[in-house]
């Protein structure tokens, strides 16, 4: 079975989409030989691709439809040397777009998937939206595009409560509603060759969202709120360092705030996000702002600060049993600076990680039967349905 994993979300370029495209491989090698993936030429360098045996849709974006015809002209034993496939040969789809489906970032991702989506539904292949952030949809424009694109669509994971809230608000659709966790919370992370994790070291994953997403007020405090829990670090006897997660976005606020606090800081970076989780698996702490280097630290149960610019965060650490530790960058500092000593030594620090390695558990467990879900609505035969533990 041919499966096209599609959406924003995914890619090679952003670390947090990569890893999630490194998790559906993960899943397609447990369903066994029988499946394949296959993914939109722009997701990435092909070199990456081909490293996760993914086969490269043939794809005439502007012709739309009417590209059918043309990439068919290209012989199927000539495809199947270069590993290249046509729309006509998808037999499902996985979308995996992370959060593209809100308002906060328009209806243009809503309305293309409405029209993939009647198109699927015409063919009669089955499409699956796995776990991300939805919504809300206020803006009339995106609201009946994504209402339409449910109902053309088979199975719709909200990946929180408020997601599943407000695709609720839509009314009835065809597509069956659910919620399951991130899908990354089972993937292993692994340390670089060489790399020598530090005792009291903690991570500060800067994100470039929280100045071109947030309000005024969080451009304006946010890297400084950061550079104070970096000098807080250093007088505790803590070794704070800069992990950049995505690499196309991060580095310039890195290195503003690496320049705040004196120009003496760690920066690591690393093409494989296994080696970035790996990395955060080691922290005694972490703070943080990119979604998915959260996932995969609570994952590992690893205290962590939080600092978002959506509701995605929030429902993050509350499913891990810690929302406690979601702060503002409009917050006092001696409030957000509070908080993070509280995560670094104490009773509260063990009462988290205690959470953290309960809810871990049961969010993997909820992930085993999302795929199994998934299995189904694809056609997917039982007995190879078996999740990646």
């Amino acid at each position: 079975m041919l499966i096209e994993v599609r959406g924003a979300g995914v890619g090679t370029a952003n670390k947090g989409a990569e890893l999630m495209l490194r998790a559906v491989a993960r899943q397609r090698d447990a369903w066994g030989g029988g499946v394949e993936l296959a993914i939109h030429p722009n997701k990435g360098p092909y070199r990456q691709r081909a490293q996760l045996g993914l086969y490269q849709k043939l794809w005439l974006g502007r012709l739309g439809a009417l590209g059918n015809p043309v990439t068919g002209l290209v012989p199927r034993r000539v495809r199947q040397t270069f590993g290249l496939v046509t729309e006509d040969e998808i037999q499902g789809v996985l979308d995996a777009s992370g959060f593209a489906y809100s308002d906060q970032w328009g209806p243009r991702a809503s309305e293309h998937l409405a029209r993939m989506a009647a198109r699927w539904r015409s063919r009669g292949t089955p499409v699956v939206l796995l776990p991300q952030a939805l919504g809300p949809f206020r803006d009339p424009r995106g609201r009946e595009a994504f209402r339409r694109a449910l109902d053309g669509v088979d199975l719709v994971f909200a990946r929180d409560r408020i997601s599943l809230e407000h695709v609720r608000e839509l009314g009835p659709v065809r597509a069956r509603i659910e919620q399951a966790p991130d899908f990354t919370v089972a993937m292993p992370g692994t340390l670089p060759p060489g790399y020598e994790p530090r005792p009291r070291q903690v991570a500060v994953v800067p994100n470039l969202r929280m100045v071109d997403k947030g309000t005024a007020e969080v451009r304006d405090r946010y890297v400084g709120v950061l550079a104070e829990c970096v000098r807080h670090l250093r007088a505790r006897g803590y070794e704070p360092f800069i992990l950049v997660h995505d690499p196309t976005s991060d580095f310039a606020i890195s290195e503003t705030l690496r320049q705040q606090v004196g120009g003496e800081l760690r920066v690591e970076s690393h093409d494989d996000p296994g080696h970035l989780k790996g990395i955060l698996g080691e922290c005694h702490a972490v703070i943080g702002s990119r979604f998915h280097a959260l996932v995969s630290s609570l994952a590992q149960a690893v205290p962590s600060l939080a600092m978002g610019w959506s509701h995605k965060y929030e429902m993050l650490f509350e499913e891990f049993g810690a929302g406690e530790c979601v702060v503002k960058a409009t917050d006092p500092t001696a409030a957000v600076l509070a908080q993070l000593d509280r995560l670094l030594e104490g009773p509260e620090r063990e009462r988290v990680i205690g959470a953290l390695r309960e809810n871990g558990v049961a969010m993997r467990q909820k992930t085993v039967r999302m795929w199994a879900d998934v299995a189904g609505v694809l056609g997917i035969r039982p007995a190879a349905a078996a999740a990646a533990a």
